[in-house]
């Protein structure tokens, strides 16, 4: 299997944890991650992973809620689904996951 290269937006993410699987869409390597955030719970802080599907520029997809046991084809296919739907509205998806992001 070909070893895939991160993008510099997708290594400037620093919550993700692990890369579970690197798949294209038009060219764009698009990344599922688990990814870690810290949340406050009754004063506590504690680190919270989940699933994100992450754009070449670092930002996230929204594909909506990824469920704990849905398989990693089953957010592949959400989110090329969502990718295409997006196009059909007219936006220029690819220009949209490429694009710097401001903070």
């Amino acid at each position: 299997m070909k070893k895939i290269e991160l993008t510099e937006g997708q290594k400037k993410h620093a919550n993700i944890t692990r890369v579970k699987k690197v798949f294209q869409y038009e060219d764009l390597h698009i990344i599922i991650a688990e990814v870690a955030f810290d949340i406050n719970i009754l004063g506590k802080p504690e680190k919270y992973y989940t699933n994100s599907v992450i754009a070449p520029n670092g930002g996230a997809i929204p594909i909506g809620i990824i469920q704990k046991r849905e398989t990693l084809k089953s957010i592949q296919e959400r989110t090329i689904n969502a990718l295409n739907d997006f196009k059909k509205r007219g936006a220029d998806v690819k220009n949209e996951l490429t694009r710097t992001l401001s903070l």
